[in-house]
């Protein structure tokens, strides 16, 4: 339902991202409808919380559901002890992009692909 995702992973792909790691799922709600959701688990261990994977259905956006769920996410991530967020997009998810640098994160690293399009980002935000 979502089309920026396209890659073929299997559920057990999706899985193994998680398992034996502390993680979160967030899951946004309209009218008992799923319309998106937000997935972040310990990567790094070293008291950041990464950002994995969110996104909102194209019918339901530009309702500030990405940004509720984005909030939702900082604020667990503070109150269970992490300091700080870390997210990868791609140059290409210009909203995504729009997004991070509204809510306060910095541009920490550019990761140059062979097609531009896929180049990532990744962006950090410091919680208080």
């Amino acid at each position: 339902m979502i089309p920026e995702f396209t890659n073929n992973c299997s559920k057990k792909d999706y899985l193994n991202r998680i398992d034996n790691n502390r993680f979160l799922i967030l899951i946004a709600v309209v009218d008992k409808r799923i319309v998106g959701f937000k997935i972040g688990y310990d990567r790094y261990k070293d008291g950041s919380f990464y950002s994995w994977l969110g996104g909102v259905v194209p019918n339901y956006r530009k309702k500030r559901i990405a940004t509720k769920l984005t909030k939702l996410f900082e604020e667990w991530s503070a109150s269970e002890g992490y300091t700080k967020i870390i997210i990868k997009t791609r140059i290409k998810f210009k909203a995504m992009i729009n997004l991070l640098l509204k809510e306060g994160y910095s541009l920490k690293q550019l990761i140059s692909k062979t097609e531009c399009e896929n180049t990532r980002l990744i962006f950090e935000k410091k919680l208080v």
